[in-house]
């Protein structure tokens, strides 16, 4: 009996601590500070890879480009064929001999 007494307490005190809870007073400019640091947020985010901007993007396409091109007209002054078979009987990738299980 005491502990359901003590219970019952418990209960009322906290159902009359409801009464002291007041109206929460909040500054008018809350909701538009709130906002504001949130959509900082986000863009802080978004650019993650900030130093990889649009300019660096383009330069380094151009570069790419480029070099591919310089690569493509190397590949078709020099006959590639020659080129890869002087690179395999150098190396010793090259057997004249095919011995192979299929032929």
């Amino acid at each position: 009996m005491k502990t359901n007494k003590n219970t019952q307490y418990k209960i009322d005190k906290t159902i009359d601590s409801i009464d002291a809870i007041d109206q929460v007073k909040v500054s008018p400019f809350f909701k538009d500070k709130m906002m504001k640091h949130l959509f900082n947020e986000e863009k802080e985010e978004q650019y993650m890879f900030s130093w990889l901007s649009p300019k660096l993007q383009f330069v380094t396409l151009v570069c790419v480009i480029v070099l591919n091109l310089v690569a493509f007209n190397q590949i078709q002054k020099d006959s590639y064929n020659e080129n890869v078979s002087s690179f395999a009987t150098s190396y010793g990738l090259q057997s004249d001999s095919e011995n192979s299980i299929f032929n």
